[in-house]
């Protein structure tokens, strides 16, 4: 998991301030070359495979770090879409995500009741920016959100490998689909694990519910966790398995 989390750490962006500037001014100055007053004007001509593949490398880099800091030391980083910003190029391919990290309150985890409440509010603070992203990338937003539920699984899992018990954290929020009466869960039932001996992984194969769409693009294979997997003709999964082999 450690080596996962460097890797994630490699993808994140930190930026020095400049002593002189307050920390409200250095963002705001990342914030308005960043971010376009809307985003359908730089993407004029979204890629969902480009748009998927940036949510589940960059911004779920930040937050697998996010669940680490939640469950390993029981901080609570608060996030807010206010204190963020994407980073764009010209051509308006995603580059990079901005959060004001000078500005986010950091709270002690106390008991399973706080935790609840983190997840809540991470559910608050990625409902507008998934709302941002299904609008340009035609993408239906249940693909962003299975994405960050399919990183939250698999940083779970690996944190109960180090110990940690997580697993009533689990529960409440893979496993149920409501967290009270009247609010859904958006990270339910993400994966499933399955027998399936035509793939060289260990068995029962962990696969994702709902399928990123990374092999959209040309330069990428079906994922090893890919739900379309189970519905490839044989001849087709048998050359993935030796390419992967």
């Amino acid at each position: 998991f450690s080596e996962r989390l460097k890797h994630c750490r490699n993808l994140l962006t930190f930026v020095e301030k400049p002593e002189k500037i307050s920390n409200a001014m250095f963002f705001q100055q990342f914030y308005h070359s960043a971010l376009p007053k809307t985003f359908s004007a730089l993407l004029a001509e979204p890629q969902k495979a480009t748009i998927s593949i940036w949510q589940r490398y960059w911004l779920n880099g930040f937050i697998m770090h996010w669940v680490w800091l939640l469950h390993k030391h029981q901080l609570h980083l608060v996030l807010s879409e206010q204190g963020t910003a994407l980073d764009l190029t010209t051509s308006g391919k995603i580059k990079g995500f901005f959060i004001n990290l000078s500005y986010t309150p950091v709270r002690q985890v106390r008991n399973q009741s706080d935790i609840l409440h983190a997840y809540q509010q991470l559910k608050q603070f990625l409902s507008p920016i998934f709302n941002r992203l299904t609008a340009v990338s035609r993408l239906n937003e249940a693909v962003f959100w299975h994405n960050c539920a399919n990183l939250i699984e698999f940083s779970l899992k690996e944190l109960e490998a180090e110990g940690i018990d997580v697993s009533e954290t689990y529960r409440q929020i893979l496993l149920e689909k409501k967290w009270t009466e009247y609010e859904w869960s958006p990270f339910y039932n993400a994966v499933e694990y399955i027998s399936f001996p035509e793939l060289p992984f260990p068995q029962p194969v962990r696969l994702r519910k709902v399928c990123c769409h990374a092999h959209l693009d040309s330069q990428n294979d079906y994922c090893g966790n890919c739900p379309k997997l189970k519905k490839l003709p044989k001849e087709e999964l048998s050359a993935l398995v030796k390419k992967w082999g």
